[in-house]
Order: C-alpha cells, then structure tokens, then sequence
C-alpha cells in the first residue's frame, strides 16, 4: 500500500492481493464519510436489499451517478429540440448552437443537419430580420 499525495494507491501483482483489498475498503469508507448522511440513506434506498458496505466502490459511484444524474429520455429531448423556437434578440449563429446542443440527447445522428433544416424552415423556428 502506497500513499501518494494523500491518495491511496493499489499496487499491481498478485501478491498484493490483499493490501490491494484494504485499499479499496478504505476508499469506499472515506468516500461513504464523505458524501454525508442524506447521501447515505439515498444510496442505501437504492441498492436495498443489499448494504453499501457489502457493494464495491465502482458500484456506489455508478448507482448514484444514475441516481443523480440519469440520462436524459430521447422523446423529451427530441420534443425540446423541435419546440425551440428563435428567440427575438438572439443571432442565427447562437440559434444554430443552441438547437446543437439541443440534439445531444435527441439521437438525430447523420440526420442532424437535416432536422436543423426543418427546424429552422417552419414558421416560428427562424426569424429573418428585414429592415
């Protein structure tokens, strides 16, 4: 066991099998003392039946990042990327971004440049000033 810069670190090889162990259940309980109680009983909520201290770090991290940041639904986000509308003081520029960032989530793939095309072809999408 190695401690680097206040981090702990496993070391490779077989015959470091059980310090390597340690090392990943003082991870898990500094990581479990750190996230606070709310925290706690969120993730004991979600992996019940089984405990947190039975469950590996990688587990916890990954059941609270869905918990707490899930991925967004593709029909939410394709309904948001076809309803976003111009804004009045906005430039054609920042539109074409912001319907850009719209269809991250909206799995429009090769056929993005083709729905930015519908999108900004139907009344209401883009709005041409004329002086």
């Amino acid at each position: 066991m190695f401690y680097t810069a206040n981090k702990i670190v496993e070391t490779p090889g077989s015959e470091h099998v059980a310090a390597n162990r340690r090392v990943a259940e003082q991870k898990k309980a500094i990581f479990q003392a750190k996230v606070g109680p709310e925290v706690y009983l969120v993730l004991s909520n979600l992996l019940w039946p089984a405990k947190p201290k039975d469950t590996s770090l990688a587990d916890i991290v990954q059941t609270l990042k869905n918990h707490y940041d899930p991925v967004p639904l593709e029909i939410t986000e394709s309904f948001h990327f076809g309803m976003r509308n111009q804004q009045t003081d906005e430039s054609i520029s920042d539109y074409i971004v912001a319907l850009k960032k719209l269809s991250i989530h909206s799995n429009n793939g090769e056929f993005l440049n083709r729905a930015l095309k519908v999108t900004m072809s139907f009344p209401g999408g883009l709005q041409l000033l004329f002086l």
